[in-house]
């Protein structure tokens, strides 16, 4: 194993542990809020999917404001060419002319705007072993006899299995699209 995956396996167990009892946390707060279980797992839901969205629709952004990058770039230039630096600086590159090549050359650096992608990237994940747990703690609550608990927690393991194998189904084919056109 290498290091790399020791540490992707160790980010996992962590997520899941502290998702545990966050999970716990948040169910006691919605207790004394007044707050239903399935409410409290709506709104996890609902920002899982806000999550999961955010990724894409800024990839997207990004991609539409590159294509028209010279022409905003050239009226922003004139009204605040300080926007203009901070634009530059937030999306990673710098564009320099290289005297030996005698042409432009791009040098792309890690940015905020790809550490902001990886805290939401981190959020989701998080969110969703959230939505995860307090499934499953929702699920066993009314249950009285052990049997039925366990078959409870089986079928939930199940229905999130199911999901995250039909969502990877579906990527690789966009994927796959994605790379042809």
């Amino acid at each position: 194993m290498s290091s790399v995956d020791a540490l992707t396996a160790l980010g996992s167990d962590m997520a899941f542990s502290v998702s545990y009892t966050i999970s716990a946390e948040m169910r006691l707060a919605a207790l004394s809020a007044g707050i239903a279980e399935h409410e409290l797992i709506a709104i996890v839901l609902v920002l899982a999917i806000f999550l999961s969205a955010l990724p894409s629709t800024l990839l997207r952004a990004q991609v539409l404001a590159q294509m028209n990058w010279d022409l905003i770039r050239g009226r922003l230039d004139r009204l605040a060419p300080r926007l203009v630096w901070a634009i530059e600086w937030l999306y990673g590159s710098e564009t320099d002319t290289d005297p030996a090549a005698g042409r432009l050359v791009v040098r792309t650096r890690t940015t905020l705007l790809q550490f902001a992608q990886l805290l939401v990237d981190i959020t989701r994940r998080i969110t969703f072993s959230l939505l995860v747990q307090l499934v499953a703690s929702t699920a066993i609550s009314h249950q009285t006899m052990r049997i039925t608990r366990i078959l409870s927690l089986f079928s939930v393991a199940v229905f999130f299995l199911f999901l995250q194998s039909g969502a990877s189904a579906v990527e690789r084919p966009n994927a796959v699209a994605h790379k042809h056109t």
